[in-house]
């Protein structure tokens, strides 16, 4: 589940969004705010306590909020089809509600892989599977860069299309990242 999610938040987040905003014509204040967003609604995860309170298991909590967050993401190609500044806007709403809720998501993931693992395992639980998720992420990144500018040939009057294929592709790799926490 670790590396599926590695992979798939680098092909759906990040530097990707940030190259698909300026291939739709973002302007400087438009990458910023782009980049701030999921800091900013990075502060609602305090909430989620509350939220695990109400619906009864981080477990429950984790898995229906990253459904949503994930099927939002998957937005993101139909979103590019609007052209120009619909585009625009509807990229930063949709990583701005994503963002929340895959923020939500995770501190309820942590909060029931906490109470899964025993203490004493802990830090070498969550140490190994950082180190995994990096393994992932560090060759992933390049490569991710490099078939979105092979795939702008194919493409060269939409310059917007070879992200969203990314984005797409990262989007199901995330989804695939939840079935084994169903189980």
């Amino acid at each position: 589940a670790a590396v599926l999610w590695a992979a798939g938040n680098v092909l759906s987040s990040g530097l990707l969004l940030v190259y698909l905003a300026r291939s739709l014509g973002a302007t400087g204040l438009q990458v910023s705010l782009l980049q701030a967003a999921p800091a900013l609604v990075g502060l609602l995860r305090l909430f989620t306590p509350a939220l695990i309170l109400r619906f009864g298991s981080a477990k429950r909590v984790c898995l229906q909020t990253s459904v949503v967050a994930y099927a939002l993401l998957a937005l993101v190609p139909i979103a590019v089809g609007f052209g120009g500044k619909a585009s625009l806007a509807a990229l930063l709403w949709l990583l701005c509600v994503h963002q929340l809720l895959e923020q939500i998501a995770t501190v309820a993931m942590w909060t029931w892989l906490g109470d899964l693992v025993p203490r004493r395992l802990r830090g070498r639980y969550f140490g190994r599977r950082n180190i995994l998720q990096l393994c992932v992420l560090l060759p992933l990144l390049p490569a991710s860069g490099w078939a979105v500018d092979a795939l702008k040939r194919f493409f060269p009057e939409q310059p917007g299309v070879p992200y969203a294929v990314a984005v797409a592709i990262g989007t199901l790799l995330l989804l695939a990242s939840l079935l084994p926490l169903v189980y």
